[in-house]
């Protein structure tokens, strides 16, 4: 299973992440990943949060359904997180 972004967007200067979360030296958790997605959302208007950002194994996911695969913990949820997780880690090694 791969991850392939399906219309990629322009990057902003927002972190994805809180000021607290970069701080630490951990990995975020799922539920800090939910928190993080749940904030990001508020961000984006209307039309972007269904709009299919990712594509994995001919299934494109919008922002909401990224969201809801992780709250409900299922197979595809638990490769987001894990992959997260390890971009974060990767991202913040020195």
């Amino acid at each position: 299973m791969s991850l392939r972004p399906t219309n990629p967007v322009p990057a902003d200067d927002r972190p994805f992440f809180s000021a607290s979360q970069a701080a630490k030296a951990s990995s975020p958790s799922r539920e800090e990943i939910i928190e993080a997605f749940k904030n990001w959302l508020i961000t984006l208007p209307e039309a972007e949060k269904e709009r299919p950002i990712l594509s994995s194994d001919g299934t494109s996911y919008s922002p909401q359904m990224l969201l809801h695969a992780i709250e409900v913990d299922d197979q595809f949820g638990q490769l987001l997180v894990k992959a997260l997780q390890r971009f974060y880690d990767f991202s913040n090694q020195e």
